[in-house]
């Protein structure tokens, strides 16, 4: 669902952003860091286990849907991103990175893709924000903390967001 949302504060952005009224579009699709794009828009990067809403949060944030999900944990196994289609000053990219836990894909597939993943947060200079997605139906389990730890140690700014509220039972 489609939350109604007006101007969201970015500061490590340094400028507020109506996400809500703005369109994004697909750059491309990547498995190797030496084809990443060099620019100079600032990146904010989605992050969650496989099937927590990653590509559903991103669309649910622009004008259109442009991040591609399924019922199947495990479909993004590449950094996909989306430049939202601002003024060229003040444009920034969304980064819908492969989830962990990765359903179905083979141990060494697993671990390729991590690794790729850890080299992304490691290595971008544009990364200026990670978004850390989790369930808000479960506990976050070790990997989540892991993975929140390994952020913060690496120095890298965190927001933590959980999905999924509407799934609640109030009854």
């Amino acid at each position: 669902k489609k939350v109604e949302r007006r101007v969201v504060e970015v500061p490590l952005l340094k400028r507020r952003v109506a996400f809500d009224e703005v369109s994004a579009n697909f750059c491309g699709s990547y498995d190797d860091l030496e084809t990443l794009p060099c620019w100079r828009f600032p990146e904010i990067a989605f992050v969650g286990r496989s099937n927590v809403g990653k590509s559903s949060m991103l669309n649910a944030l622009v004008k259109k849907s442009v991040a591609v999900s399924g019922k199947r944990p495990g479909r993004t196994r590449r950094i996909n991103m989306f430049r939202l289609d601002e003024k060229e000053e003040t444009s920034c990219v969304l980064t819908d990175l492969p989830g962990y836990g990765y359903a179905g894909l083979g141990k060494e597939e697993q671990e390729q893709i991590a690794r790729f993943v850890r080299r992304y947060l490691d290595d971008r200079p544009q990364l200026k924000l990670v978004v850390l997605i989790v369930d808000s139906r479960r506990d976050p389990d070790q990997t989540d903390l892991d993975v929140l730890y390994e952020l913060k140690a690496r120095g890298r700014p965190v927001l933590l967001v959980a999905t999924k509220i509407d799934k609640f039972d109030t009854s």
